[in-house]
């Protein structure tokens, strides 16, 4: 750019800031109008927002784990917003847990004729009195935790017979024997030995007794085998007759429960994990 020299060797410019600029900028326009200029300009506009990104994440994480005042705030506009849009909140946990749109998640009402795929009890996207909150099931084998890749999505169930498989683990050796343990256990065996308090909610239950349970069973859970530590296990009865059928560990007892102690869920939950083993 023309200029001339100035006192001890300065640079004095013949354009104003304002024309410099300008200039400046009809040399970039002229630059970035080039087809081989595009892909430059792409990379680096990804990599700077990608930098920025992840730097005002790491940011806020550092601070909600530092600030209590900003952490309280966050959970509570969360809270909030949760509240206001229920929709909405659901949609965004389903696209980010499981990879689902709402279209897809329509497709796969309609094929399942908007029924739970084991009770068969009818499902819907919103709680009312005759209709479950309809949950996502993901093969855990695939994906462990709470989030799915999108392709181990197996199907569509109530809220029940979700928390009824996943306590147990999604293991059919353990459904099979809760199977088993439904059908054959005796419980006239033990339950002269137990009386249950209807006032305080808990079973009446002898150091003799329980120690004649655990030996009958080998101190293990009838149906997935864990040893009976203590604070691990459950005094499981039948919620008809009110008699008492055994120990089994806290997971395997919920299971029990939430599947409704019956052998045609347990059996149906089987037939619906094996016809999903291939999802993952």
């Amino acid at each position: 750019m023309p200029g001339i020299n100035g006192p001890k060797g300065t640079f004095i410019s013949k354009y104003t800031d304002e024309e410099r600029v300008l200039a400046n900028r009809a040399k970039w326009t002229k630059w970035a109008a080039k087809p081989e200029s595009k892909a430059i300009i792409d990379r680096i506009k990804k990599k700077s927002v990608v930098k920025c990104r992840d730097s005002r994440n790491a940011r806020q994480r550092a601070r909600y784990a530092t600030d209590p005042e900003y952490r309280e705030k966050i959970i509570r506009e969360t809270t909030e917003a949760a509240r206001k849009n229920p929709q909405v909140n659901q949609r965004a946990h389903r696209k980010m847990s499981y990879g689902i749109t709402d279209e897809v998640l329509s497709k796969m009402l309609e094929e399942q004729l908007y029924k739970c795929a084991i009770c068969f009890s009818p499902i819907s996207l919103a709680t009312t009195t005759t209709k479950s909150t309809v949950c996502i099931d993901h093969n855990r084998k695939c994906c462990p935790g709470n989030k799915s890749c999108g392709k181990c999505v197996r199907g569509l169930l109530c809220r029940t017979c979700n928390l009824g498989i996943g306590h147990f683990l999604d293991s059919v050796p353990s459904i099979e024997k809760g199977i088993e343990y439904l059908v054959t256990f005796d419980s006239n065996l033990i339950s002269s030995q137990l009386t249950y308090h209807p006032i305080y909610k808990r079973w009446n239950v002898s150091k003799g007794a329980y120690k004649y349970i655990g030996e009958s069973q080998n101190n293990l859970c009838f149906t997935c085998g864990v040893s009976l530590d203590i604070g691990r296990w459950n005094t499981d009865h039948d919620k008809v007759s009110g008699r008492v059928r055994g120990i089994l560990c806290t997971s395997c007892n919920f299971g029990l429960g939430f599947l409704k102690d019956s052998t045609e869920l347990l059996k149906s939950a089987i037939v619906y994990i094996e016809k999903g083993e291939g999802n993952g």
